[in-house]
């Protein structure tokens, strides 16, 4: 009996170790946001810069977060503005029984002569694992719909504020 204890002990102790330390990453989904376009000035002074400083190309985020941007300001722009976004995090991980998703980007916003905003924004969601990887693909989406949400509300304030 002790014999099937330590080895239950050792089994369970190893599917703890190896689930814990499962880390993915999903190319999230493009999302559509209502964005008010109440004003409209050129286009194309905007400057777009999307970096992705992850490391390893791992996935499409980069080209994701640059649609999601433009698309929110079709039509306008604020003089010669330049906006860059850095990706410092943007994956899933598991812990014990939850998918965990972290998306953290930093953004400046910029006119020529001047520094206008310079922000990080950070989004975070958790779930039960109810469908493997599934899940997974699941957090991190809803993550980062939380961080473009954040995002769209910077540009909001910055953009089609008077």
């Amino acid at each position: 009996m002790m014999r099937f204890f330590i080895v239950f002990l050792a089994f369970m102790f190893s599917y703890l170790f190896i689930s814990c330390s499962t880390v993915k990453h999903y190319t999230p989904n493009t999302v559509n946001f209502n964005v008010d376009n109440s004003v409209n000035i050129q286009y194309n002074s905007i400057n777009l810069i999307v970096n992705d400083l992850r490391g390893d190309n791992i996935d499409q985020t980069k080209n994701t977060i640059a649609n999601v941007v433009l698309s929110s300001l079709n039509n306008f722009s604020k003089g010669n503005s330049i906006i860059t976004i850095d990706i410092i995090e943007h994956r899933a991980f598991f812990t014990f029984m939850r998918w965990n998703a972290e998306t953290i980007l930093k953004i400046n916003i910029s006119d020529k002569n001047f520094l206008m905003i310079e922000q990080t924004i950070s989004a975070s969601d958790s779930i039960f694992n109810t469908g493997g990887y599934r899940s997974a693909e699941r957090v991190t989406q809803k993550s980062f719909e939380k961080a473009m949400n954040d995002l769209i509300n910077i540009l909001n304030n910055t953009f089609f504020s008077e």
